[in-house]
């Protein structure tokens, strides 16, 4: 599985088919971590957030593959997709707030 950070508004925007957040229109592509991966990014791109959505992407159900790439020179290769986000393939959609010092060093993964 791999992951990406939504907000309400652009999970709530998503047509019955597709998802793009808000972002896709300037970059291209949806932004995606492994679960490995996930900790990070919450903890650089959305400290101290309290209204996250995470959704959990099952990438065999892509009509367009994940493309594992390092596109800013962090040492990381992260997956993207090149196409809005396909609604069938977001196995779960889980609720996700920070600690109470604003980091995620607590999130996991949902089970199942």
């Amino acid at each position: 599985m791999i992951y990406h950070c939504a907000s309400p508004e652009d999970w709530a925007a998503r047509s019955e088919t597709h998802y793009q957040p808000t972002a896709y229109a300037d970059e291209g592509f949806v932004h995606l971590s492994s679960a490995e991966q996930m900790v990070g990014t919450l903890n650089k791109h959305y400290p101290g957030r309290a209204d996250l959505l995470v959704l959990t992407i099952n990438p065999a159900l892509l009509t367009t593959p994940a493309v594992w790439e390092d596109l800013y020179g962090s040492g990381s290769e992260f997956p993207h997709v090149y196409a809005p986000l396909d609604v069938a393939a977001v196995a779960a959609v889980t609720p996700a707030s920070c600690d109470e010092d604003g980091r995620w060093d607590h999130w996991r993964p949902a089970a199942g």
